[in-house]
């Protein structure tokens, strides 16, 4: 079931709409619908007009739903927040426990990176990296 995401392409504001044949997803609409699918975790809210270019938007719908989750410590299933400064930057998706789910920028597809790679590129203190469900 995980290999029909990482067949998605980035798309700002994606939430897993298919243009010719091609699932688009921004990183909180992969996370979103990935830990519905794979670990039956409710359905995130879709966030529509929480995109990249938006300014504070994606920051307004990161506070408002980390409201409503409780902080855990590194699992399966878990959302993986990333902020600098108080502020979120990126979110993915806990697989397996060793391995994030992910999407970043325009031009990419998703991926999974093993958890060490991805937390090096966010290094403390600069980088907060953050654990919900």
């Amino acid at each position: 079931m995980i290999s029909r995401y990482l067949e998605c392409h980035y798309k700002s504001g994606g939430r897993g709409e298919v243009i010719d044949g091609i699932m688009y997803q921004d990183c909180w609409g992969l996370t979103r619908a990935a830990r519905h699918e794979l670990y039956g975790k409710p359905l995130l809210p879709s966030r529509a007009g929480a995109r990249h270019g938006r300014k504070g938007s994606i920051q307004e719908a990161y506070l408002e739903q980390r409201a409503k989750m409780k902080l855990c410590e590194r699992m399966p299933g878990a959302v993986v927040s990333v902020s600098r400064r108080g502020i979120c930057v990126h979110v993915a998706l806990m697989v397996n426990g060793n391995n994030v789910l992910e999407i970043k920028r325009e031009g990419q597809r998703a991926r999974l990176t093993p958890w060490r790679e991805f937390a090096r590129q966010y290094p403390a203190p600069l980088w907060e990296i953050e654990f919900y469900d």
